[in-house]
């Protein structure tokens, strides 16, 4: 049965409409010629022209095609970081090859030490401490966004997205190319084949011209990176100064079908009390099918049937104490992965892996000139409900089936501005949430960017939910504004955000509501006059005061440091917060300092400590106390095969000379890695937590102590053709008994890509 809301429950339009017209205003207002065109392109006029060649070739990090001495060749010679275009310490040279079904990348990086270039044998996605070349394609030449690829000395392979509209880079994206790295007496060479079925790029057929950079990392004392051409620092927008390549005139990405097959095999235990015997053995086969289809070269596909929605590989672990909010976990399942910077808006208004148990879904993205959009629909078998509050959050969970879409629409103008609208819905039997937003950046000038964002949420809420005091049905907004100014110096933020306490984004994460928040960050560089044992040095100064929705002060937080980055990739920072703070009714002065530091002393090694030391609200007991907090990381490379990764994670919190809880959790993974392909790794989480129970006025349990480990082995020729087999099981303790394992499993995993 659709259940839908009564017409008496829909929010008041007029208020939908304003928000609306305010963006739309600002849109515009932006839009006007006085107001455009106000950053420079500092991009060459004339475009470099890479040849077409058709010829035989093999991919295996040795230029001995005669091909490679007609290709468009470009030399690196600036060192952008930590120099400032200052000449590059290395001498390298690209060479660039258009096949008219692929695009054919070379490179030779000179080393006058080559005895020190960092390589070892990676899993995808893992290389960035080690030596490594790439490029940055912007195929639409929009100054959006880019397709990475980088490629170790010994050919690991990593590819990202590049957002420069919302920032960062994304390496949960997979492309299906080929790459060879060879270490030589004088340096190392790599060859990478990017074939163009993998990139989406303009409909349009003769000569196109695209944003081309290349870059290489030179990791030594301190870490080197080199592009092709100067970075003006007192330009935010890194792609706008890419140089530009033109040629690609039968570059198509053609039909571009993958049809992927999975089998996905499990047999698991386990029992809901330590003291219980195990229940029998459950086991589950499953098959899936996923479908990537290219309709057009700017137009995908991407469906899937009863799909393998499991998670490899286990999440980093997080301390949950003292805590009132919910934890976020990233997404790591592929389908959700793939193309989700099209969704992306300054609000987290989607966060799939709310999405937990899905039999099918069906996603379609695409670009056609100044405008890009993207959908999906999926449903869920087991619907979770993040319920937001102004002092925590809280899950839900409804044993029942729900419909999940989404579908945002992105228009591009002027030079690297957007403005676009997003809408999600999320039903049940007797549940429904919808959003809609509407969002705007502009690019004001090189340095300086304005973002707005106004979204409105309906919500129907289901009988689970309503045991905690909600209405029936809730209407809510939610206000983003931000003007951001970047210089090679300052990098200054101001930030307001406002959410009614109704406002709720199922299918996002949104986990505090109930509050209007203004936040002002500065932070100022300094760098050397010339090259010296320190490269950086960072100095800040942040700002953030909240009310409540009924205008009572919530919090009042100055947080300031400074941090040195120096020789041997270290750094070290101080930093003081103080901060007033709205509790239970009652206000808490909390005043803290911590230090941060790395270090990598050797190319095997790396080091990292944080110390966090001062008042701390105990939430559970409404009491101030005083609080110490640690956490360890110790990172190792040993040969070229294994590498290991440990955390430690410790909280003390006291009140009036007595212990609440000490906590400590460990998490350590080690690989090893066969060779490019095969790879053995293994996790392994401990956490022990103590508290103090005349300290608290409920009852608690004094000690417990959990273990989950986890050992798989993977064979991959392709992120989409590969096997897994794996154990992972999970240990509970009480008081100082032994561990009792409480659960159980053997897994595997089959999966065939094939292309056309």
């Amino acid at each position: 049965m659709t259940h839908v809301f009564h017409p008496s429950a829909n929010p008041p339009i007029h208020a939908l409409r304003r928000a609306l017209m305010m963006v739309v205003a600002l849109i515009a207002l932006f839009c006007q010629p006085g107001w455009a065109d106000k950053t420079t392109q500092t991009a060459p006029e004339n475009p470099v022209a890479v040849p077409e060649i058709h010829a035989s070739y093999r991919i295996d990090g040795i230029l001995d095609e005669t091909f490679w001495q007609q290709a468009a060749t470009v030399e690196l010679p600036v060192e952008v970081d930590p120099g400032i275009n200052t000449p590059a310490p290395q001498k390298t040279t690209a060479y660039l090859v258009d096949t008219g079904q692929a695009l054919l990348v070379a490179f030779r990086a000179e080393d006058t030490q080559p005895e020190h270039i960092r390589a070892r044998l990676r899993d995808r996605d893992n290389l960035f401490d080690d030596d490594f070349v790439g490029v940055i394609l912007d195929t639409y030449n929009d100054n959006l966004r880019a397709l990475e690829f980088f490629v170790n000395p010994l050919g690991a392979q990593a590819d990202l997205i590049r957002d420069d509209n919302n920032g960062g880079e994304d390496s949960s994206w997979d492309a299906i190319w080929n790459s060879a790295g060879q270490i030589t007496p004088t340096g190392y060479v790599v060859e990478m084949e990017i074939p163009y079925t993998e990139m989406q790029m303009p409909a349009t057929r003769g000569k196109k011209i695209w944003g081309i950079a290349f870059l290489r990392s030179l990791p030594r004392s301190t870490r080197y990176q080199i592009l092709d051409h100067p970075l003006d620092r007192n330009n935010s927008c890194f792609l706008c100064q890419s140089r530009r390549f033109t040629g690609f005139a039968n570059a198509h990405r053609g039909r571009d079908l993958e049809i992927t097959p999975s089998l996905t095999l499990k047999a698991e235990q386990n029992r809901p009390d330590i003291n219980a015997p195990y229940s029998g053995i459950t086991t589950d086969i499953q098959p899936s099918l996923d479908i990537n289809w290219g309709i057009s070269p700017n137009l995908t596909l991407n469906a899937t049937i009863n799909p393998d929605f499991s998670q490899v590989e286990t999440d980093s672990a997080q301390l949950n104490i003292n805590e009132t909010f919910a934890l976020y976990y990233p997404e790591k399942r592929p389908f959700f992965l793939e193309n989700a910077d099209y969704f992306s808006t300054r609000l987290n208004l989607i966060h799939t892996r709310n999405i937990a148990a899905p039999d099918y879904g069906l996603r379609l993205v695409g670009k056609t000139g100044d405008h890009a959009w993207g959908t999906f629909l999926t449903n869920d078998s087991l619907t979770t409900i993040l319920l937001p509050g102004t002092f925590g959050s809280r899950l839900v969970s409804l044993q029942r089936e729900s419909l999940d879409f989404a579908g945002r629409f992105r228009h591009d103008f002027g030079n690297s501005s957007t403005a676009g609208a997003l809408v999600t819905h999320r039903s049940a039997s007797g549940y429904q949430n919808s959003v809609l937003s509407a969002d705007s950046r502009y690019r004001w000038s090189d340095s300086i960017t304005l973002s707005a964002q106004l979204a409105h949420s309906q919500t129907r809420n289901p009988p689970e939910a309503m045991e905690y005091g909600l209405e029936k049905t809730t209407t809510g907004s939610a206000i983003y504004a931000a003007f951001e100014h970047r210089t090679q110096h300052w990098n200054n933020r101001l930030t307001f955000r406002d959410f009614d306490r109704n406002f709720r984004a199922d299918l996002g994460f949104i986990n505090q509501v109930g509050y209007r928040k203004t936040t002002l960050d500065n932070r100022y560089s300094w760098f050397p006059a010339q090259q010296s044992w320190w490269n950086r040095i960072n100095a800040f100064v942040d700002w953030d005061y909240s009310q409540t929705d009924t205008h009572r002060l919530l919090e009042n937080e100055v947080v300031s440091g400074a941090f040195i980055n120096a020789i041997k990739q270290s750094y070290f920072g101080l930093i003081g917060i103080a901060r007033k703070r709205l509790w239970n009714n009652a206000y808490y002065n909390e005043n803290k300092v911590g230090v941060e530091a790395g270090l990598q002393p050797s190319p095997a090694w790396r080091v990292g400590v944080g110390l966090r030391r001062g008042d701390a609200i105990d939430f559970a007991n409404d009491a101030l106390g005083n609080q110490d907090n640690a956490n360890v990381r110790l990172q190792a490379n040993l040969g070229i095969h294994f590498t290991g990764a440990l955390s430690h994670s410790y909280r003390h919190l006291q009140r009036e000379g007595e212990t609440v809880f000490m906590a400590n959790q460990t998490d350590i993974r080690l690989s090893w890695q066969f060779d490019i392909r095969q790879r053995l790794r293994m996790a392994a989480i401990y956490t022990r937590l103590n508290r103090n129970p005349a300290m608290y006025a409920e009852a608690v349990t004094e000690k417990s102590r959990s273990l989950s480990t986890q050992l798989i082995y993977s064979y991959k020729i392709n992120p989409k053709t590969l096997v897994y087999l794996g154990y992972a099981d999970g240990a509970q303790a009480t008081e100082m008994d032994n561990f009792t394992r409480t659960e159980r499993t053997l897994f595997a995993k089959f999966s065939y890509a094939w292309k056309s």
